[in-house]
């Protein structure tokens, strides 16, 4: 699952600094590179709202739930 950061010069960002919404992507790739930064290649598959953070472990665990896109065409 991905969500952007608000500000993204914190390289250490609380939970509460996380966007509430994002999107349950599928990891298609990942590539490490010769200077030691990892590129990882996403397909999203659904938006999604945060219901809750744990980051007891050294990093954030999310519960989401998945949010309707179907958009209405008159």
């Amino acid at each position: 699952r991905s969500a952007t950061q608000h500000e993204a010069s914190n390289e250490e960002p609380k939970a509460n600094q996380i966007s509430q919404f994002g999107c349950v992507c599928k990891i298609l790739q990942n590539v490490k590179m010769p200077n030691g930064h990892v590129k990882i290649l996403v397909e999203g598959t659904e938006m999604a709202k945060t219901i809750g953070v744990d980051e007891s472990c050294g990093f954030f665990i999310a519960t989401v739930r998945s949010v309707n896109t179907d958009v209405g065409v008159a």
